[in-house]
């Protein structure tokens, strides 16, 4: 434990990233989570749409619907938006009774109706989510802090799943100033 705590300080001190790998996610789930979101991408663009939320980060965000860059100032309030698409779910409030906690700080999920979709990426977000857990331990032991350190913050987050496609149409692409992907954010 002790090991651990100190690779991970190196690397976060150092290299400013980790990759966490050996998280004990069956590799079935994160296949299942592969299958859900190839899934729903695949459907016709009128149909993902369906699954827009105003105002929430939650469902379906088409592409160039979002410029990531122009938070940090680095492209033109002009400029065309990104070019990817998303599909976010996350922790309900209701998820936390007796809290008084607020949908308008977690959002209310939205499912698309693609079969098994919500059950394959449910079983993983609950996965990742104890992956998480465990890191926020770790983290504690790397600051030398009891374990429970971050127990108080993470008993009622608020954590998102975003599922990204970054495919784009067949064919050549045009360099008119659209970004094929994310632009830069921290």
């Amino acid at each position: 434990r002790r090991w651990l705590a100190r690779e991970l300080d190196e690397a976060c001190s150092t290299v400013g990233f980790i990759q966490v790998v050996d998280h004990g996610i069956p590799s079935e789930l994160t296949a299942g989570l592969a299958g859900a979101i190839d899934d729903f991408f695949a459907l016709p663009l009128d149909v993902k749409k369906s699954y827009r939320v105003a105002g929430a980060n939650r469902g379906y965000s088409p592409p160039k619907s979002e410029s990531l860059s122009l938070s940090l100032g680095v492209e033109s309030a002009d400029r065309m938006n990104d070019f990817f698409e998303a599909f976010n779910v996350g922790v309900e409030a209701r998820s936390f009774t007796g809290l008084g906690l607020s949908e308008d700080d977690y959002g209310i999920n939205v499912w698309p109706e693609v079969a098994h979709f919500r059950e394959r990426v449910e079983t993983y977000f609950s996965e990742a989510s104890r992956v998480a857990r465990v890191l926020t331990r770790v983290f504690a032991d790397a600051l030398g802090q009891p374990p429970e350190l971050f127990d108080r913050l993470t008993d009622h987050s608020i954590d998102v799943l975003r599922m990204v496609n970054y495919a784009l149409d067949e064919g050549p692409v045009p360099r008119d100033g659209d970004l094929p992907g994310m632009g830069e954010h921290t």
